[in-house]
C-alpha cells in the first residue's frame, strides 16, 4: 500500500496559541484529525499518511492511517476557520 505525504507550512498557516496547546496535548496520544488532500481523491482507507512541515523548520511531524475515504468539505482558511 502506498504512503501519502501531506504538507503544512506554519509560516503560511500559523497556529494560534490555543490551537498549539491543544495540538501538543493531542499529540501525546492517538487522535482523529482531517487534512486536505488537494485534488487527490483515490486514497484507500487504512493508507499510511505522513505530515511534513515546510518552511524554516521542515521535517516529518506526524504520522497515522486514513480512517475514511476522501470527501469534499469546506476549505480551511487559517485564522478565518472553515469557508465555502
Amino acid at each position: 500500500m502506498r504512503g501519502i505525504l501531506l504538507t503544512w507550512n506554519p509560516e503560511r498557516w500559523p497556529l494560534d496559541p490555543q490551537e498549539r496547546t491543544e495540538l501538543e496535548e493531542l499529540s501525546k496520544s492517538d487522535f482523529p484529525s482531517r487534512w486536505s488532500t488537494g485534488n487527490t481523491e483515490n486514497i484507500p482507507v487504512g493508507s499510511p499518511v505522513f505530515l511534513l512541515a515546510q518552511g524554516k523548520r521542515p521535517g516529518l511531524i506526524a504520522s497515522g492511517i486514513t480512517r475514511t475515504e476522501v470527501y469534499k468539505d469546506k476549505r480551511w482558511e487559517g485564522g478565518k476557520g472553515l469557508t465555502e
